[in-house]
């Protein structure tokens, strides 16, 4: 069966009704949303959202279900409740006031060896660090925050750890680079729009 082997199981009727299906706005949404929204109540809609975004940008069909498949078992297991929310694009990873990784992971390695983060988080986290590297350099703030601002911003550490994270998926998951990178650009794209547009 293999670890992705349980991931299409059916879940029981109760489960499904228990769980509210939120109204969304599919182009609203990242990517990675589509895989949390499915791991929380099972609807198979938010499957094939997320299917359908990537065939859309060149993933044949049985490379995209693997890049689901991979995005909801990191969703299982750890809570992201954040990718939930319908203002995840909008929102803000890094408040200024402490670290965002306070709790484990927090370290790269960790993450690395956790394979913590969905495409989704990763591509937004790098984005919102080079902003703030360019943005948030005159306001007072830690030492401890500024660190992992320039640690994570996309032209420099973080974008070089985005890099090896997802030249991993493509060796992990057998997909070829050029969709893996097609995704990355998609989520740029979105962020372009709907957090800084």
């Amino acid at each position: 069966m293999g670890v992705f082997g349980n991931l299409f199981a059916k879940r029981s009727k109760k489960e499904v009704r228990e769980t509210p299906r939120p109204s969304i706005s599919p182009e609203t949404w990242m990517t990675s949303q589509f895989a949390a929204l499915y791991v929380r109540c099972g609807d198979l809609a938010y499957r094939d959202f997320y299917i359908g975004r990537l065939t859309r940008i060149g993933f044949r069909r049985e490379d995209a279900m693997k890049m689901f498949a991979f995005e909801c078992e990191i969703l299982r297991r750890y809570d992201k409740p954040w990718l939930l929310d319908p203002q995840f694009t909008k929102s803000w990873c890094f408040s200024l006031e402490r670290p965002f990784f306070t709790a484990y992971p927090q370290t790269k390695q960790d993450i690395w060896k956790e394979n913590y983060l969905t495409m989704s988080e990763l591509c937004k986290l790098i984005d919102e660090a080079e902003w703030h590297f360019w943005n948030s350099h005159e306001k007072s703030l830690s030492d401890e925050v500024w660190a992992e601002i320039c640690a994570w911003r996309m032209k420099g550490p973080g974008g070089e750890f985005a890099i090896a994270y997802f030249e991993k998926i493509e060796q992990t998951l057998g997909i070829p680079s050029d969709n893996i990178s097609a995704l990355s650009n998609l989520q740029g794209a979105h962020l372009s729009r709907y957090k800084w547009g």
